[in-house]
């Protein structure tokens, strides 16, 4: 699938609303798709998720998610990445700072770009026309048509002071629900270590 062809099936989905709602718009479309074009489609998500696997684009999402930067976390943030479209998209990886001036979702009064349902959305439809797992259709294309690159940055080098520095906007908007958020894993790792003051803490 061309990354014209991708983009188009995309941007059907992009629009108001929150993920479910995308999430709607894409089943509407790829229902209307051969199971084939569903695996492309696929494949080509999988690029775009692997592209996006950068660390500044981890830190940003991290600040976007009010602190949370778990791979599961990261994960989503990417779907949520992919449903902006390709204008977004593009541009966030080129300078995620960008994202500051993007208007997101608050669940709890905490920022929230974590979109599990619309990476689904493909797997899903293509259960319910086949009863084939996607998956394992993707595995039975050539090999050449995945890429076996691994990860070379290690989400510990994008510090907080990483954050301020390189993203600056971001940072200024949402930081403090980071700040938040640290503070509250501290207090807990603290109470169930039964330390007072997790300065004392031994590391490794």
């Amino acid at each position: 699938m061309t990354d014209r062809a991708f983009w188009d099936i995309i941007g059907k989905a992009v629009g108001s609303g929150f993920e479910s709602e995308h999430a709607d718009r894409l089943e509407a479309v790829l229902l209307r798709m051969k199971p084939s074009r569903i695996v492309a489609f696929a494949v080509a998500y999988e690029s775009k998720l692997r592209a996006a696997e950068k660390g500044p684009v981890w830190a940003a999402g991290v600040l976007l998610n009010g602190g949370h930067g778990s791979d599961d976390g990261f994960l989503y943030f990417r779907h949520w990445l992919i449903g902006q479209g390709e204008a977004v998209y593009t541009a966030a990886l080129s300078n995620p700072d960008f994202l500051a001036d993007r208007e997101i979702e608050f669940e709890d009064g905490v920022p929230s770009t974590e979109w599990e349902l619309f990476g689904a959305v493909a797997e899903d439809v293509y259960r319910a026309k086949t009863g084939r797992d996607l998956h394992t259709a993707i595995d039975e294309l050539k090999s050449e048509t995945r890429s076996t690159e691994s990860r070379d940055w290690h989400w510990t080098e994008y510090t907080e002071a990483f954050m301020r520095e390189s993203l600056p906007n971001l940072w200024s908007r949402y930081g403090h629900h980071k700040a938040a958020f640290d503070a509250r894993v501290e207090a807990l790792l603290s109470a169930e270590s039964g330390i007072d003051d997790p300065n004392d803490m031994e590391h490794p």
